[in-house]
């Protein structure tokens, strides 16, 4: 017969893991000694994917089950400070000159564009009578006025 929750975490947290907690959820038996905030969070998240992952595992038929004993992740919490990573190599004259590259090649472009759109919006909207010897490139429009100041009465027929 399995083991319950209850005595094996007992057991854990007064043998290999001495000083851990133990929490328990409908599958999983957690032995940690993080804060009960981080436990609680974890814990609810794994609960909430297991359902997922059986029912994925029973699409790609794989057999599964619920564990006759419970699933026993574990957290620890690091004593020592992280460590500092050291520094990159690179020396402050290369990082100013990539610095001052960049915003060169970003005022000459973006400049370049707003110099394009002020260039239009000066010359302002077209007259009609612009539009006379060629389409009117508009969804939604017509070719009548084309057709008509070009003679053509009708549009071509495919296959003509």
């Amino acid at each position: 017969a399995p083991q319950p929750k209850d005595e094996l975490a007992k057991e854990l947290t007064e043998g290999p893991f001495k000083g851990f907690k133990a929490r328990q959820t409908k599958r999983y038996l957690y032995i940690y000694n993080t804060t009960e905030t981080f436990a609680v969070v974890a814990g609810r998240i794994l609960e909430t994917m297991a359902p997922g992952i059986m029912q994925y595992a029973e699409a790609q038929k794989i057999d599964v089950a619920e564990p006759d004993v419970p699933v026993r992740p574990f957290w620890q919490m690091r004593r020592e400070k992280p460590k500092r990573l050291p520094l990159a190599p690179v020396d402050a004259p290369a990082v100013a000159a990539s610095l001052i590259a960049f915003i060169v090649v970003y005022f000459f472009v973006f400049g370049a564009g707003t110099f394009y759109i002020l260039r239009m919006m000066a010359k302002g909207p077209g007259e009609v009578d612009e539009l006379r010897d060629g389409p009117i490139r508009t969804a939604g429009t017509t070719p009548a006025y084309q057709m008509k100041t070009t003679g053509r009465d009708t549009a071509p027929h495919p296959g003509e």
